[in-house]
């Protein structure tokens, strides 16, 4: 079959707009694995730094452990024998440069 001169090129542009498509879709969907994984290792983070805490009575136990995870205790809070901690983690992502996750813990 013979092409007709409005088809010629048409292969060109749908590579072209498939290039554009993921060079934009690509790094968003890096930024938003990058936050989902900053996102769990906080709360593990976390739920470790408030066990720590529990178990010494101390809030320095739990900045220990944040800081051994190359994290930041935000908060640590004692209401009896529970404790509850906010840890910090910092994203490799510039939309989102910081994640916190709470977690409480207590005998």
């Amino acid at each position: 079959m013979a092409q007709t001169d409005h088809e010629r090129g048409a292969a060109s542009v749908a590579a072209i707009m498939l290039v554009v498509g993921a060079a934009v879709v690509l790094p968003v969907a890096g930024a938003v694995s990058a936050w989902s994984m900053a996102r769990s290792e906080a709360a593990m983070i976390a739920d470790l730094a408030a066990l720590a805490a529990a178990r010494s009575s101390a809030c320095s136990a739990a900045e220990h452990v944040a800081r051994l995870h190359h994290s930041r205790l935000a908060e640590c809070a004692f209401d009896g024998t529970d404790v509850e901690v906010a840890v910090t983690v910092t994203t490799a992502s510039a939309w989102m440069p910081t994640v916190t996750r709470r977690a409480r813990s207590g005998y």
